[in-house]
């Protein structure tokens, strides 16, 4: 009976070891040497077929905050935005393979890509639905900026003022055009 239980207990050491050998060791390396294995691009692979060109189309979907009242922000109202959308593109991708390194670790290569409507996706929206958007970063320009631009031009308008007030020809001009405004009864001031 004492032989039995032994030959037991050496049997499940054993597979305790050769579990604990495969969990840790032997089938952790098996596992990445074929992820590895799938992940290779390598030339006529199917890994290189599907690097080279996607089987199938990106979505790419668009929305859009549409101004609502243009025409009055133009006269100093806050913009009024309504967001739009989707405006659904196929995007299709394909890389052209340049080079590869000499260990293969490496890949050049130049994307192409283009994007396609796709009406039925996009429905009730077209490319030729009317859109007027802010343009955001002159906004913020001209917020940021507002007083220096006002100060530039207001330099140069005196400048170009007190250079042609020098100016013999435009002095004579400047004086025969008060005389006439004031002939006419026109205040020039």
């Amino acid at each position: 009976m004492i032989h039995w239980s032994l030959i037991v207990s050496f049997m499940g050491v054993l597979v305790a070891a050769l579990g604990a050998y495969c969990g840790w060791f032997l089938f952790p390396n098996m596992v990445d040497k074929k992820v590895e294995e799938s992940v290779i691009i390598a030339d006529g692979s199917e890994q290189y077929k599907r690097f080279v060109q996607l089987p199938q189309p990106l979505t790419f979907k668009v929305y859009i905050f549409n101004v609502t009242n243009a025409q009055r922000i133009q006269q100093g109202a806050i913009p009024i935005v309504e967001e739009i959308g989707p405006y659904v593109y196929r995007q299709y991708r394909r890389k052209k393979v340049k080079h590869f390194s000499r260990d293969g670790s490496k890949i050049s290569y130049v994307q192409d890509q283009h994007f396609e409507f796709d009406e039925e996706a996009s429905a009730p929206y077209t490319q030729s639905d009317r859109i007027v958007v802010l343009n955001m970063h002159m906004n913020a320009f001209l917020q940021v900026f507002e007083r220096e631009i006002t100060d530039i031009f207001q330099g140069f308008a005196n400048r170009l003022n007190h250079r042609l007030n020098r100016t013999p020809g435009v002095r004579v001009l400047k004086r025969l055009m008060d005389r006439i405004r004031g002939k006419l009864g026109f205040d020039h001031r």
